[in-house]
C-alpha cells in the first residue's frame, strides 16, 4: 500500500454501489462484503476437491444469486 493513500473498503464500494442506486439498499455493506467473502472461499476450497464442481455451473450460481439478491429491489 502507498504512504498516505487511502484504500476504499470492500464495505465502502458495495455502499458506493449502493448509493448510485446499482444495487439493492436494502442489505446492509458489511454483510454483503462477508457474503462475497465466503462464497469466494468456498470456491478456493472446492479447488482442493476430489472431485470440484463444474466452473460453469458455480458461475451461473453466483450470477443468478447476485442478481436475485443484490441488484432487484426489495
Amino acid at each position: 500500500m502507498t504512504p498516505g493513500v487511502v484504500h476504499p473498503t470492500k464495505e465502502t464500494l458495495i455502499e458506493t454501489v449502493v448509493n448510485r442506486g446499482w444495487a439493492n439498499p436494502a442489505f446492509d455493506p458489511v454483510t454483503v462484503a462477508v457474503l462475497i467473502q465466503s462464497y469466494t472461499m468456498g470456491k478456493i476450497v472446492d479447488d482442493f476437491a476430489d472431485q470440484p464442481m463444474d466452473p460453469e455451473k458455480w458461475i451461473f450460481l453466483i450470477d443468478n444469486l447476485l442478481e436475485m439478491l443484490l441488484f432487484k429491489r426489495a
